[in-house]
């Protein structure tokens, strides 16, 4: 299976998008399954706050995972990171147009009408669960890639 079917086949089987995304890197990283589960849940559906796409903010956490370090400073090291972000927010918002979870799927899927809504629209299976699988892509693309070439900070 392709990490783009792992992510998919866990958020059909009741993961959330941020779940599903992280979950599929987790391996690759030596990240406990659980524990990748359990930090990812927060930024699930915009985090409940009207923010990003969890596919997308779960994606981040890929790239921290992946070009992240955890000594202070090294100012090359996190411009890296963060162009890599840019790279996936840009490509993201390219495919969909869009960031933010409540805008792309057209509702708060926290109340309890949007959540009713989702449902019946039935938004799982039908359009989130290609953000998911896009996301896994586009961030699969990203860390194939040669490090980016970076100027000396003076």
């Amino acid at each position: 299976m392709t990490k783009t079917d792992v992510a998919i086949d866990y958020f059909l089987n009741g993961y959330r998008c941020s779940q599903a995304v992280l979950g599929a890197f987790a391996d690759d990283f030596n990240l406990d399954l659980d524990t990748a589960m359990t930090i990812s849940l927060g930024f699930a559906g915009g985090a409940g706050t009207d923010s990003y796409c969890g596919s997308l903010s779960a994606g981040y956490l890929v790239l921290a995972m992946k070009f992240g370090f955890p000594e202070p400073g090294n100012p090359e090291k996190m411009r890296q990171l963060i162009e890599k972000n840019q790279e996936l927010c840009r490509q993201f918002k390219a495919c969909h147009e869009n960031v933010n979870c409540k805008d792309l799927v057209g509702l708060d899927v926290f109340s309890e009408k949007g959540s009713a809504e989702f449902a019946a629209k039935n938004l799982k299976e039908t359009y989130c669960v290609n953000l998911v699988g896009k996301t896994v892509q586009i961030l699969e693309q990203i860390m194939e890639t040669a490090p980016l070439e970076l100027e000396k900070v003076k």
